[in-house]
């Protein structure tokens, strides 16, 4: 016993002599206090823009930081431990070189170790795993790239979901990232996920492709957005910084697809809506074919006479209800059934020596024309033999009076194409594609 404590006061002396000589010859005792940093003895090192937690007995004592322009907030507030910025003229906490700082009592404080597993999110679109069995070098406020897998994600079609995104983010307070929690990446994947799930279960997964740039915002916002729990309203950004010393800088989503199994599923019925889209897009072709002219110009029309915030079909259902629709076809049809008789009649005068022409191909051309257009557009003079004082319209076959017909009716065209978007087949410009 009395051996063991002869032993025990030469080590004390020893340690005197060491830290006596560490604080007055200070070259020397820099190497003296470098050398026993290497094995966390009284003294430690601290890297830049890392820090190190000091432990008495197993309980916390003190945090070491090495950061150029900050420190460890001590007034006792709520920030309380948070790594802050020097105020304009501080002094940093230590005036040893470097990382260099003071531990403690040898075989009392002893630096704080721990097992740590995230995933980081790296440069080139990846995931890597770690897994740090002891750690004790941790980073003091630098944004660091953590992975966020998405698990038991789905789309509003119930469709699973597989990718990640990028969690930019950085430890504030030291004590409660460590201290008041198991593992602050679990905890911050633990708050976030949930936010994600919602969000993109809003969307279906053609829509999640449509809005991706847009939806690393949507999520932002949800998770600055206040969730009622047991401590009141408090977003998940707020909560991991306050209660957990974690601050988030930013999300955004990397890659997002189907399982490989749901894929082929997927592409499938993506071909199978590109197939429908266009046998509905030839379906509506061949319908305005069948409607011929009149459904063409009746469909212009209603376009024209659409209300703001109304869509066609809606537009088509107030004209209808009201008798306009109705009435404007009849009138459209009187129109172009006049307009046959005084173009069948001009082309007997001036081109068939007054015989009408066979299988009716000139009035199927005429058909084409609004007549509304033809006479009130491009001012035409023309007589309709119905009409009070009307009667034939007599025209010679000279080349002068065959010039001003035409003149008229590539007026009467013009009139057309900017009344209804295309041109009509009788337009002597020709029909537009």
């Amino acid at each position: 016993m009395t051996a063991f404590l002869v032993v025990a006061l030469l080590v004390v002396v020893f340690l005197a002599v060491l830290i006596t000589v560490a604080v007055v010859v200070k070259p020397i005792g820099w190497y003296i206090a470098a050398v026993l940093a290497k094995f966390d003895f009284i003294f430690t090192n601290v890297p830049e823009s890392y820090f190190k937690e000091v432990v008495r007995f197993g309980g916390h004592k003190k945090t070491l930081l090495s950061k150029k322009g900050y420190k460890i907030n001590n007034d006792g507030g709520e920030n309380d431990g948070d790594i802050v910025p020097l105020e304009p003229g501080e002094d940093p906490e230590t005036s040893l070189p470097g990382g260099l700082r003071v531990l403690g009592w040898p075989f009392i404080d002893t630096v704080y170790k721990r097992e740590m597993k995230f995933l980081k999110s790296s440069s080139d679109g990846e995931v890597k795993p770690y897994d740090v069995p002891n750690i004790y070098n941790f980073l003091a406020r630098v944004h660091y790239p953590y992975a966020l897998l998405f698990v038991k994600c789905e789309d509003k079609n119930n469709l699973p979901l597989l990718g990640h995104a990028t969690l930019l983010a950085y430890v504030l307070n030291p004590v409660k990232s460590l201290f008041a929690t198991a593992n602050f990446y679990d905890t911050m994947i633990g708050l976030v996920l949930p936010s994600v799930r919602e969000c993109l279960r809003g969307f279906t997964f053609d829509e999640i492709n449509k809005v991706k740039d847009d939806l690393d915002d949507i999520i932002w916002k949800a998770l600055k957005e206040p969730n009622p729990d047991e401590s009141g309203d408090v977003s998940v950004i707020d909560k991991l910084r306050n209660e957990y010393g974690v601050v988030i800088v930013a999300l955004r989503i990397i890659n997002i697809d189907p399982p490989e199994e749901f894929r082929g599923i997927t592409l499938t019925r993506w071909r199978a809506e590109r197939e429908a889209d266009a046998a509905e897009a030839v379906a509506t072709a061949e319908a305005r074919k069948a409607a011929g002219p009149i459904g063409l110009a009746m469909e212009k029309w209603v376009e024209y006479e659409k209300e703001e915030g109304e869509t066609v079909t809606q537009a088509k259902a107030r004209l209808r209800k009201s008798g306009e629709y109705e009435k404007h076809k009849k009138l459209l049809a009187d129109q172009i059934n006049r307009s046959r008789g005084t173009v069948q009649e001009r082309k007997v005068d001036i081109s068939s020596g007054g015989e009408a022409i066979e299988g009716g191909s000139i009035a199927s051309i005429a058909g084409t024309i609004a007549a509304a257009f033809i006479g009130a557009a491009a001012g035409k003079n023309i007589k309709d033999k119905n009409s009070p004082g009307g009667g034939k319209v007599v025209q010679d076959s000279s080349d002068d009076e065959e010039d001003e017909y035409e003149k008229e009716d590539e007026a009467a065209g013009v009139a057309f194409e900017k009344r209804y978007g295309f041109r009509a087949p009788w337009d002597p410009r020709g029909t537009s594609t």
